[in-house]
């Protein structure tokens, strides 16, 4: 696993020009910091607005870092290595973990892929509402149902597709 976010432009290129000989074709990447007792450093770029570590503004997010983001994902595609993204870990420092429940939801988006249903296992709310998002015809569907644990989410089995889980109370 690769938290690339915290190791600055130079170690991460590093790090490309190691992978270009690398025997694999699938690295997860977390993008947010954990806190272990080699990895003290702090992001170079946060993905919310308003003070780092004290008062997150969930409603601003931070261009640079997605931007910043994304070229990470594009330049380890162009090895021909997919990621796997963790985006939030329940385990950061910095508080993401302790999201406000309207802030605080999964998005999966499918591309071309067409499932017909999603297994979302055990949020750590236990209740979950969805969304389904379709991408294509821009519309949002929320599902007229509150689900439980571990429950199966049908889904239309088209293209494009994504499914917002929001945490009920």
């Amino acid at each position: 696993m690769l938290c690339m976010d915290t190791w600055g432009d130079e170690l991460e290129e590093q790090t490309l020009e190691t992978l270009k000989t690398a025997s694999f074709n699938k690295m997860r990447m977390c993008v947010l910091p954990k806190t272990y007792s080699y990895n003290k450093n702090e992001p170079q770029y946060y993905p919310f607005g308003g003070s780092a570590l004290k008062d997150w503004d969930f409603t601003r997010c931070n261009p640079l870092f997605f931007r910043h983001l994304e070229m990470r994902v594009v330049d380890s595609l162009e090895l021909g290595i997919e990621a796997d993204i963790i985006l939030f870990s329940p385990y950061d420092r910095l508080g993401f973990s302790e999201m406000d429940p309207e802030s605080d939801y999964r998005l999966i988006y499918f591309g071309e892929d067409q499932p017909v249903a999603w297994f979302y296992g055990k949020p750590k709310q236990g209740r979950f509402k969805v969304d389904v998002i379709d991408t294509w015809n821009m519309t949002i569907t929320p599902q007229d149902r509150i689900y439980e644990n571990d429950e199966e989410i049908p889904l239309p089995g088209r293209p494009y597709l994504a499914i917002r889980i929001l945490g009920v109370n």
